[in-house]
């Protein structure tokens, strides 16, 4: 248990997920507001969904590196499951309370939306860890985030574009869930095989 804490504490996963508690605070205490400006609503909800999905799995991404993560080389431990089952838990516990927030947030549309997408940044985060280190980690969701704003059709009606742009898609769409799911899947494999990429 001793150890299991120190290595949460390492990388930084009780911030982390008070982190995600806050942003879920201010997402329903921002929906009060927007309650009151009806006008509002309808434009605001997909940007308000994008962000805290963004600002959530940035949190996320944070976790997954620590001081030194050349040291674990130095060690016997099974770090990949390590890695596996902290990315869950974090990732599990930040869904949670993003889920608890869209179920009071009605400029969230309900839960599915904003988990969704949050699932789908974290995995394209795990992979940007893995690849190209730790600052890549918060860099690559972002820099999906603009990209895709700025080339997504507004009306995706084909599949490709549905999966390119899966985090713009209302909450029920099939492809857009099975793409986040597809991205956490790829994510967690690499960073789990081969942790944060050290220079």
């Amino acid at each position: 248990m001793r150890l299991l804490t120190l290595y949460a504490r390492a990388r930084g996963v009780p911030a982390a997920l008070l982190g995600t508690a806050v942003l879920a605070v201010l997402v329903v205490a921002a929906d009060t507001w927007l309650s009151r400006h009806a006008d509002l609503i309808r434009p605001a909800e997909i940007t308000t969904i994008v962000l805290t999905a963004l600002i959530a799995a940035i949190l996320v991404a944070g976790t997954l590196t620590g001081a030194d993560d050349a040291l674990e080389d130095t060690t016997p431990l099974s770090w990949a499951w390590w890695r596996a089952g902290q990315l869950v838990l974090v990732l599990g516990a930040a869904a949670v309370l993003l889920g608890l927030a869209g179920r009071e947030a009605a400029v969230l549309g309900g839960p599915g939306a904003v988990v969704r997408d949050a699932v789908g940044y974290a995995g394209i985060a795990a992979l940007g860890t893995a690849l190209s280190g730790a600052t890549a980690g918060w860099a690559a969701p972002l820099a999906y985030m603009l990209v895709t704003y700025a080339t997504a059709p507004e009306r995706a009606d084909g599949v490709a574009a549905r999966i390119w742009a899966f985090h713009l898609q209302p909450g029920p769409d099939a492809v857009a869930r099975a793409t986040a799911a597809a991205l956490l899947v790829a994510g967690l494999l690499a960073y789990s095989v081969r942790g944060a990429r050290v220079r």
